[in-house]
Protein backbone atom coordinates (compact mmCIF):
# COMPACT_ATOMS: atom_id res chain seq x y z
CA UNK A 1 0.00 0.00 0.00
CA UNK A 2 1.20 3.52 -0.78
CA UNK A 3 1.79 5.89 2.08
CA UNK A 4 -0.85 8.48 2.82
CA UNK A 5 0.35 11.91 3.86
CA UNK A 6 -1.75 13.82 6.37
CA UNK A 7 -1.13 17.51 7.00
CA UNK A 8 -2.24 18.35 10.52
CA UNK A 9 0.54 20.68 11.68
CA UNK A 10 2.38 23.64 10.22
CA UNK A 11 5.68 21.85 10.77
CA UNK A 12 4.47 19.16 8.34
CA UNK A 13 3.79 21.82 5.69
CA UNK A 14 7.35 23.06 6.23
CA UNK A 15 8.69 19.52 5.72
CA UNK A 16 6.57 18.93 2.59
CA UNK A 17 7.52 22.21 0.87
CA UNK A 18 11.00 23.21 2.03
CA UNK A 19 12.76 21.27 -0.74
CA UNK A 20 10.35 22.50 -3.46
CA UNK A 21 9.84 26.19 -2.76
CA UNK A 22 12.35 28.77 -3.99
CA UNK A 23 14.00 31.15 -1.55
CA UNK A 24 15.59 33.16 -4.38
CA UNK A 25 12.27 34.71 -5.41
CA UNK A 26 8.79 34.67 -3.93
CA UNK A 27 6.66 31.68 -4.78
CA UNK A 28 3.12 30.86 -3.67
CA UNK A 29 2.24 27.20 -3.18
CA UNK A 30 -1.06 25.53 -2.42
CA UNK A 31 -1.62 22.24 -0.62
CA UNK A 32 -5.00 20.74 -1.51
CA UNK A 33 -6.46 18.61 1.28
CA UNK A 34 -9.46 16.38 1.73
CA UNK A 35 -11.79 16.65 4.74
CA UNK A 36 -9.44 14.49 6.84
CA UNK A 37 -6.37 16.64 6.02
CA UNK A 38 -4.97 14.06 3.60
CA UNK A 39 -2.74 15.70 1.03
CA UNK A 40 -4.39 15.46 -2.40
CA UNK A 41 -1.70 17.46 -4.16
CA UNK A 42 0.61 20.45 -4.05
CA UNK A 43 1.27 23.04 -6.73
CA UNK A 44 3.06 26.31 -7.23
CA UNK A 45 0.33 28.84 -7.98
CA UNK A 46 2.50 31.89 -8.68
CA UNK A 47 6.13 32.99 -8.96
CA UNK A 48 7.22 36.57 -8.45
CA UNK A 49 10.32 38.61 -7.76
CA UNK A 50 12.63 38.94 -4.76
CA UNK A 51 10.05 40.99 -2.85
CA UNK A 52 6.58 40.42 -4.29
CA UNK A 53 4.36 37.84 -5.92
CA UNK A 54 0.90 38.57 -7.30
CA UNK A 55 -1.64 35.84 -6.65
CA UNK A 56 -4.93 35.52 -8.48
CA UNK A 57 -7.71 33.75 -6.61
CA UNK A 58 -9.06 32.25 -9.84
CA UNK A 59 -5.83 30.28 -10.41
CA UNK A 60 -5.82 29.06 -6.82
CA UNK A 61 -9.46 27.98 -6.77
CA UNK A 62 -9.30 26.44 -10.25
CA UNK A 63 -6.61 24.10 -8.88
CA UNK A 64 -8.56 23.36 -5.68
CA UNK A 65 -11.74 22.54 -7.58
CA UNK A 66 -9.83 20.32 -10.02
CA UNK A 67 -8.33 18.45 -7.06
CA UNK A 68 -11.76 18.13 -5.40
CA UNK A 69 -10.25 19.70 -2.27
CA UNK A 70 -12.28 20.17 0.91
CA UNK A 71 -9.80 22.63 2.41
CA UNK A 72 -6.36 24.03 1.70
CA UNK A 73 -3.16 25.51 3.02
CA UNK A 74 -1.34 28.37 1.35
CA UNK A 75 2.41 28.89 1.71
CA UNK A 76 4.76 31.41 0.22
CA UNK A 77 8.44 32.18 0.46
CA UNK A 78 10.17 35.31 1.69
CA UNK A 79 13.62 35.53 0.07
CA UNK A 80 14.50 38.26 2.60
CA UNK A 81 14.92 35.43 5.16
CA UNK A 82 12.41 37.21 7.41
CA UNK A 83 9.26 35.14 7.86
CA UNK A 84 7.35 37.97 9.58
CA UNK A 85 4.12 38.74 7.69
CA UNK A 86 4.01 41.99 5.72
CA UNK A 87 0.93 44.21 5.39
CA UNK A 88 0.43 42.64 1.95
CA UNK A 89 0.49 39.17 3.53
CA UNK A 90 -2.30 40.18 5.91
CA UNK A 91 -4.29 41.69 3.04
CA UNK A 92 -4.08 38.59 0.82
CA UNK A 93 -4.91 36.31 3.75
CA UNK A 94 -7.98 38.41 4.58
CA UNK A 95 -9.10 38.36 0.94
CA UNK A 96 -8.56 34.62 0.53
CA UNK A 97 -10.40 33.79 3.77
CA UNK A 98 -13.46 35.61 2.42
CA UNK A 99 -13.27 34.01 -1.04
CA UNK A 100 -12.63 30.58 0.51
CA UNK A 101 -15.75 30.92 2.65
CA UNK A 102 -17.83 31.81 -0.40
CA UNK A 103 -16.34 28.89 -2.35
CA UNK A 104 -16.83 26.60 0.68
CA UNK A 105 -13.21 25.44 0.52
CA UNK A 106 -11.73 26.87 3.75
CA UNK A 107 -8.20 28.16 4.11
CA UNK A 108 -6.87 26.37 7.19
CA UNK A 109 -3.41 27.96 7.32
CA UNK A 110 -1.13 30.39 5.54
CA UNK A 111 2.59 29.90 6.05
CA UNK A 112 5.32 32.37 5.27
CA UNK A 113 8.55 30.48 4.79
CA UNK A 114 12.17 31.53 4.84
CA UNK A 115 15.09 29.13 4.47
CA UNK A 116 15.40 28.53 8.21
CA UNK A 117 11.99 29.31 9.70
CA UNK A 118 8.32 29.84 9.03
CA UNK A 119 5.39 31.87 10.33
CA UNK A 120 1.96 30.24 10.59
CA UNK A 121 -1.22 32.32 10.66
CA UNK A 122 -2.95 29.40 12.40
CA UNK A 123 -0.27 28.78 15.05
CA UNK A 124 -0.26 32.50 15.87
CA UNK A 125 -4.10 32.47 16.11
CA UNK A 126 -4.32 35.20 13.46
CA UNK A 127 -6.32 33.06 11.04
CA UNK A 128 -8.94 32.44 13.72
CA UNK A 129 -9.18 36.20 14.34
CA UNK A 130 -9.55 36.89 10.62
CA UNK A 131 -12.31 34.28 10.33
CA UNK A 132 -14.11 35.68 13.39
CA UNK A 133 -13.92 39.22 12.02
CA UNK A 134 -15.19 38.21 8.57
CA UNK A 135 -18.10 36.30 10.11
CA UNK A 136 -19.02 39.19 12.45
CA UNK A 137 -19.22 41.57 9.48
CA UNK A 138 -22.08 39.56 8.06
CA UNK A 139 -20.34 39.10 4.74
CA UNK A 140 -20.66 35.33 4.76
CA UNK A 141 -24.37 34.85 4.36
CA UNK A 142 -25.78 31.71 2.80
CA UNK A 143 -29.19 33.25 2.19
Amino acid sequence: PRSVSYIRYSSKVWMVLKDHISFQQEEVWCLALNSECRLLGKRMIARGTVNSCPIHARELFRYLITMNASQFILAHSHPSMNSTPSPQDFAITNRLVLIAAIMEIPLIDHLIMSENSYFSFTESALLKKINSFENSMGGLSSA
